[in-house]
Formats: C-alpha cells, structure tokens, sequence
C-alpha cells in the first residue's frame, strides 16, 4: 500500500505590514524625494534633483490600509510630515486646518502636518528598518485623513468667471464670518454638512447655476437656522451684483433625504477651501483650533 504523505497546512496569521495603516507616522531617515528636474543637459537627459528629510521631519502612510498588506503592491506610498511645534507656527497651522488641499495638521497640538506636495514610495521591506512614531492617530482624524487625500482627486475643475460669481462669494463669506462673527460661522458649520453645486451644461455664460445645501439630520436651533438664511442671502445677492451674467437657484435637504439624482448633477464643494487655478484661498477655521 502506497503511503500518502499528509501535507501540513500553513498557519493563518496576519499578513506582513498588517502593523502599519494609513495615517502612521514613521521615521526613515536615509528617505529622499526624488524628481526630474527642468534643466534639460546637452544630451537631453533630465537629471535626478534629491530631497533628503530634514532634522524633525517625518513620513506618513498615504496608502490605503488594504494596500498595504496586498501581495499585489509593492510599495508603500508616503508624503512628507512637517513639525511645526512653535510658538511662531500656530498662525500657520490655523489657516492650513482642512482648508488646503495640499496640507492636512494631523495634531493641532503637536504640529503634525502632512504635506502632499512631496511624496515617496516605499518598498514594503524597508518598513522594517522604519521607527514608528510614539504617536497614535485618533480615528476621528484617520477617517478624515483618508477623506482629505479622496479629494484631492475629485476636486471639480470650476470655470473661472463661475468660480469669481459664485465659489469667490462663498470663500469670502466664509472668512468676513471668521474675522467677524465666529459664532454665526460656528452655528454654520453645525448645520451645513456640505455644500454641492450643478455647473450648468453649457459653456458660457449666462449661466443658470444651483446651490445645494446639505444639512444635518433631526433639524436645525434657530441659531443654526438664522446662520443658515443669512448665508444664502448674501451669497444671492453677491451673486446677483456679480459681472457675469448668470442666476442663482438655491436648495437645501436633509443629510438622510438626499436624492440620488441631486448627488449625480451636482459636484461636491467643501466649505473648508475653495480653489481657482490651484491657488488656496485659505479660510481661517481650522479642526483642533482653539
């Protein structure tokens, strides 16, 4: 009789990197940014330019936490982490907040900012020489994290003149509300989840643009309610006083009753920052701010 030899089966445990997840801040410092640079040689070969890390920066996991462990990807993506722990910084933490696209403070308190604008692979083995940071990321912020750098893809593209009759109105709303009346912007930001818009679906003007409030479930106080009436009706009349020739429908639904197809004709914009060319234009709330 023929032996069958019996075949061990593999101990199931966690898969390799399953320590790591997005919003991980770590330490290597033998990391460097590399680009191409502009300056073309004479052979026509772009040169490599090398950004090392400096002192108190760090690096933090971008890559989603299912990449992470897939056997399909290889590298670990990761952007710069800037520490910016003076006295001096608080300003600039402030007007970054959620307002940028390119920067997201991590922890107001310890001055913990991503920065997108420089970014890195990593090859997975390498998270091994890593030092992880004595810090934990909230889950709070981890989930907001992975929403900032979400929309740092689904940003709409805003004509110009669209963008000076309506979203310029919006952003400068938002800040004369900061400087001025901060618990009006802070009833404001309790009861409007977001904020959507349906372009028109002709280019130029005059255009026919709707604004789409969305706002919180289980109704509004009356300070929400009054913040909310008075912001639609400066922007209505910003709106009707702007040079482009163009009008302005407003509505507003409940975050549960939303429809599908309001969701599909309409584009996100976030209150937080609003855009023209790729410049910010930051506002001056910011999450963790006193």
């Amino acid at each position: 009789m023929v032996g069958i030899e019996q075949a061990t089966a593999p101990q199931l445990g966690k898969p390799p990197n399953a320590e790591w997840r997005q919003g991980d801040i770590l330490s290597l410092p033998s990391a460097c940014f590399t680009s191409y640079t502009t300056a073309a040689q004479p052979d026509g070969e772009l040169p490599l330019q090398h950004r090392p890390l400096k002192l108190k920066e760090k690096l933090v996991i971008a890559s989603q936490d299912c990449d992470i462990v897939s056997a399909d990807e290889p590298n670990v993506e990761a952007m710069l982490l800037r520490v910016k722990d003076k006295p001096s910084d608080r300003a600039y933490l402030s007007r970054a907040g959620r307002n940028s696209a390119r920067l997201f403070v991590l922890d107001f308190e310890r001055g913990y900012v991503a920065d997108a604008r420089h970014r890195m692979f990593v090859e997975k083995p390498s998270l091994a020489n890593a030092e992880r940071a004595p810090w934990v990321v909230d889950e709070v912020t981890r989930g907001e994290f992975a929403l900032w750098l979400a929309r740092r893809y689904e940003r709409p593209a805003i004509p110009d003149d669209i963008h000076d009759a309506l979203m310029r109105p919006i952003s400068e709303e938002i800040d004369r509300l900061a400087q001025e009346e901060p618990a009006t912007l802070a009833a404001l930001d309790r009861a409007v989840r977001a904020v959507r818009v349906q372009l028109p679906s002709r280019p130029g003007p005059p255009y026919a643009l709707r604004l789409v409030l969305v706002l919180a479930d289980g109704g509004l106080s009356s300070a929400e309610a009054a913040a909310v009436q008075s912001f639609v009706r400066t922007i209505q009349e910003r709106v009707a006083l702007s040079t482009v020739p163009c009008t302005l429908e407003v509505d507003s639904y409940a975050e549960g009753e939303l429809l599908h197809n309001v969701v599909r004709a309409t584009v996100l914009v976030n209150l937080d920052y609003v855009t023209k060319g790729g410049i910010e234009l930051l506002q001056t709330r910011s999450r963790g701010a006193a």
